[in-house]
């Protein structure tokens, strides 16, 4: 609950409602440091507003709780990263060289999707990278993936269906690691599509598995011939 704030009438205040919503959007983890920095209210005078040296005192403590809070965060992620052991490297017989740098996708929802694709990449073997106030990355040898909530989003669902990205496709181990991964999809978000023919829903020869999570996007996860 946020604090209770003096209202004035015969001064200039902070319009109520949109103190009200901010705070309700920070008690739900929807909001940053930095936004909670630059929010700019509305001035009311001659009704009812939010003393405002009240309501910049308490933002002053948010901000100052939310980049302790990041940079909690960013530390204890780059310490996981530190200690978790390198995926191991493919045989020297069939290396090749590495043609993906990086995949960054653009979500409507951090947290969402770090649920969804946090836990598809950790049972692929991938490991966590990077994370910062919009965005989180895994690694699997020289290649990563990236998720981020944009500042600069534009609003809209993802489509596959249309230009641009439809799915990605990654490697997922044996048949049966690919089982276990399906049979456990839909409990982070994941639906299976194609079911009725699934796992060959990519042909007589293509063991594989067809997710889509909550925002969208699709991954095809290929098992070994």
């Amino acid at each position: 609950m946020h604090p209770s704030f003096s209202q004035v009438r015969l001064r200039e205040g902070y319009a109520i409602e949109e103190v009200d919503d901010f705070l309700d959007r920070v008690e739900r983890g929807m909001v940053t440091a930095d936004e909670v920095r630059n929010v700019q209210f509305t001035t009311v005078r001659l009704r009812s507003g939010y003393n405002e040296d009240q309501v910049d005192d308490h933002l002053d403590e948010i901000e100052a709780l939310l980049r302790r809070r990041e940079r909690d965060e960013a530390l204890a992620a780059t310490r996981q990263a530190a200690a978790a052991p390198p995926p191991p490297s493919p045989p020297a017989q069939v290396r090749t060289p590495v043609a993906v740098h990086h995949v960054e996708l653009w979500v409507p929802d951090l947290a969402r999707a770090t649920r969804s694709w946090g836990w598809l990449l950790a049972a692929l073997r991938w490991q966590p990278h990077q994370q910062w106030a919009y965005g989180r990355s895994w690694r699997f040898g020289d290649t990563y993936l990236v998720i981020e909530q944009s500042p600069d989003l534009r609003p809209g669902p993802h489509d596959r269906m249309r230009p641009g990205l439809n799915h990605l496709a990654l490697h997922a181990g044996e048949r049966q690691e690919l089982d276990a991964i399906v049979a456990h999809a839909a409990g982070y978000g994941w639906r299976l599509l194609f079911a009725d023919r699934h796992p060959f829903a990519g042909g007589p020869n293509h063991y594989a598995a067809y997710l889509e999570n909550e925002d969208g996007f699709e991954v095809e996860l290929v098992a070994r011939p």
